[in-house]
């Protein structure tokens, strides 16, 4: 197993200043210790290992990690290259010795957040396990805060003009609606919204719920989708598990007089969303996001 002994003291230096916040992500840098095969899509194997992980230093938490219908407390940014394109292989991704690779894990509340020293100090002894790869840390990154801040950080500066955005769904995402036996497979504005307002109310402080249904009602004929580029991916989560999703590109736009209260609301959620995701199956590292204000303007009439 390769092992820098002096990224371990690096790591156990640098986790006892970390200070607990409410909303925290943790960024791995990794590299495989040797050549295999591996899914080309690993959010549920990075979930398994983080549950596995979490059993170990924190027996107590995981019993809830595994609730059904309940939303999760942590989302995952699946395992992506950085230094060349991915290499398939009869339906797998070939990794060699030596390859760099990155993912994330975000917690959306203070008890799992306060965890991520341990979990650092776990994968610099221990190393990371997905499938049948064993890798071990090169660096990371964490970036942490707090619901109260993200409130603060609104930057909708003229409620009276149009606002637009642009949301990147990075890895695959879907909507399940309780009503349908299928799942949404487009980014409609409600329903993206929906599943932000609900995460945030989960996990807020209580002086900082939201009214989702007023939100809702303010934005459904208020807000559409100006331009897109997306597609449909499927991905095997294990042997009779086949899960669709979409990815790609979405400008949005707002339209018509909107209340000042729920207009701000958006780019709160969509920054609160780069940390929890969206959509379902966060925990399995689908719905991972990124946000981008456009900041010229339009006027009404365009």
């Amino acid at each position: 197993m390769i092992r820098d002994d002096s990224l371990q003291n690096m790591i156990k230096v640098s986790y006892s200043m970390i200070q607990p916040y409410e909303i925290s992500s943790l960024n791995i840098k990794i590299i495989a210790n040797e050549g295999g095969y591996i899914t080309p899509f690993t959010g549920h194997l990075i979930r398994g290992f983080l549950i596995r992980l979490i059993e170990d230093i924190m027996p107590d938490t995981s019993s809830d990690l595994h609730r059904p219908n309940k939303r999760k407390p942590f989302s995952i940014a699946p395992l992506q290259p950085l230094q060349k394109r991915k290499q398939f292989e009869k339906k797998l991704w070939r990794l060699e010795r030596g390859e760099v690779l990155t993912f994330s894990i975000s917690f959306v509340d203070k008890q799992l957040s306060s965890l991520i020293p341990e979990v650092l100090n776990y994968i610099s002894r221990f190393g990371v396990s997905l499938g049948e790869m064993n890798f071990s840390i090169l660096e990371y990154s964490i970036k942490s805060t707090k619901y109260e801040n993200l409130i603060s950080l609104s930057s909708i500066t003229d409620p009276n003009k149009p606002y637009r955005f642009v949301i990147k769904y990075n890895s695959p995402t879907r909507f399940e609606i309780k009503s349908s036996t299928f799942p949404m497979l487009m980014p409609m504005p409600h329903l993206v919204f929906k599943s932000l307002g609900d995460l945030w109310n989960s996990y807020s402080p209580e002086d900082l719920k939201i009214d989702v249904d007023a939100m809702l009602d303010d934005l459904k004929n208020h807000i559409f989708i100006s331009n897109y580029r997306l597609s449909i991916e499927k991905h095997r989560l294990r042997e009779d598990m086949y899960m669709a999703g979409f990815t790609g590109v979405v400008e949005y736009q707002t339209v018509g007089k909107i209340k000042e209260s729920s207009l701000r609301l958006i780019p709160i959620l969509c920054r609160f969303g780069e940390y929890a995701s969206v959509g379902a199956k966060r925990s399995y590292g689908f719905g991972h996001i990124s946000f981008r204000e456009i900041k010229r303007m339009i006027d009404n009439d365009d």
